[in-house]
């Protein structure tokens, strides 16, 4: 009998494991249900307290001890996966998840804590600084190359009001490209968010970007991945991916897949890699210990990772094909459009050109013809917003 799935994540979780015939719970700490919970996927729909609450795993084992078997727990944001990872233990009983060690799930999440892990295994990233303090900012502040990027140090901490409106709206990073910019925004945030990490930039736009989507076993054997490539970004060079495709680049793919394994890591792992325009060498830039919003393009592909990693937590046979379509794209079409705005006025794309790129098989993050109410919910759910 297959187990129950509760997905803590957005509609490429559901979608990936509907395409598949399964119908799952669904799973929120906000105060409204966006458009995954109404996808046909969707059986139900759980609120749960902020997942860094004590409340939200006495709420989730109470939701596990009333199934008639262990559940299977599907993530794809940082919060839910480090609040099981802590709780693993009262957890196991009544769920199943595939999960690296403790450590090295904070390693990839807190990325003050990632350059540590980096620098212990030997991994490609860039100079990396983590910053606690002034006073370490100040030490770093004597061996910053510019330009550098500014990192939170867990996505989340960037959230706040206070920080969004010092960096103009969400942000999942920033290129500082003076010594007086990067003081006069740490000093502005510090009251906020102290906990910054600053990285050497790596050359190249962001069709430099990739992002590796892996699924190893307990013993960090790879059994499957997709490599894709980046072809917008929203906001624009140090946003979330909003126009994505599949791609065959080997030595990229090796790279990060034997990265993953030097560190022992275990599941889903969504990996963040740049390619340096001018000296051509791969650095990481992050590793995420779960999926990725745009993790429907692996089962659209062919390849689907989410449904993989069920299997394999579960104990049941996996299919061992590993091959994906080359040149499928995805696309998160509002956030594309937005992203187009501000590439316009950086003048390196122009409305013709954004129109051109459409073409080849594509995935949309909340349209589908099988799958139509979320797009209806989501343009209502704009006009109330508005």
């Amino acid at each position: 009998r297959a187990l129950g799935i509760l997905v803590l994540g957005d509609l490429g979780l559901v979608r990936s494991f509907g395409v598949a015939g399964f119908k799952v719970d669904l799973g929120t700490s906000l105060r409204h249900h966006g458009p995954a919970s109404y996808s046909r996927y969707c059986k139900r729909r759980l609120t749960f307290s902020p997942f860094s609450s004590q409340a939200f795993i006495e709420e989730l084992l109470a939701y596990g001890e009333k199934q008639d078997a262990p559940t299977y727990i599907a993530l794809d944001a940082d919060p839910p996966v480090l609040a099981i990872s802590e709780n693993r233990e009262v957890l196991s009983p009544y769920f199943r998840f595939l999960l690296p060690e403790k450590e090295v799930v904070k390693g990839a999440i807190h990325k003050t804590m990632f350059s540590q892990l980096a620098t212990t295994h030997q991994l490609p990233v860039p100079q990396t600084f983590a910053i606690h303090s002034m006073q370490d900012f100040d030490l770093a502040l004597l061996q910053i190359q510019f330009p550098c990027v500014l990192k939170p140090a867990q996505q989340e901490d960037w959230w706040k009001t206070e920080v969004q409106q010092i960096l103009g709206g969400l942000r999942k990073a920033l290129l500082i490209f003076t010594q007086e910019d990067l003081v006069s925004t740490y000093e502005k945030l510090n009251p906020y968010t102290p906990e910054v990490v600053i990285q050497e930039h790596v050359s190249g736009d962001d069709q430099h970007l990739y992002s590796l989507h892996a699924l190893l076993n307990r013993d960090s054997n790879v059994v499957s991945y997709v490599l894709g490539r980046k072809v917008r970004t929203y906001p624009i060079h140090f946003g979330m991916g909003c126009y994505a495709q599949t791609v065959s680049e080997p030595a990229i793919a090796e790279l990060g897949l034997s990265a993953l394994q030097r560190i022992r890591f275990q599941g889903l792992a969504s990996m963040n890699l740049k390619k340096d325009d001018q000296t051509g060498e791969v650095k990481i830039l992050e590793i995420n210990p779960r999926s990725s919003l745009w993790c429907y393009l692996d089962a659209f592909s062919g390849n689907n990772l989410a449904l993989k990693a069920y299997y394999l937590a579960t104990g049941q046979n996996i299919d061992r094909h590993s091959s994906y379509d080359i040149g499928i794209r995805w696309l998160y079409f509002k956030n594309d459009f937005l992203a187009l705005l501000q590439y316009r006025k950086s003048g390196e794309l122009t409305f013709r050109k954004w129109l051109g790129s459409f073409r080849g098989r594509t995935a949309y993050h909340i349209f589908s013809v099988r799958d139509r109410m979320p797009f209806f919910v989501s343009v209502l759910q704009f006009f109330v917003r508005r």
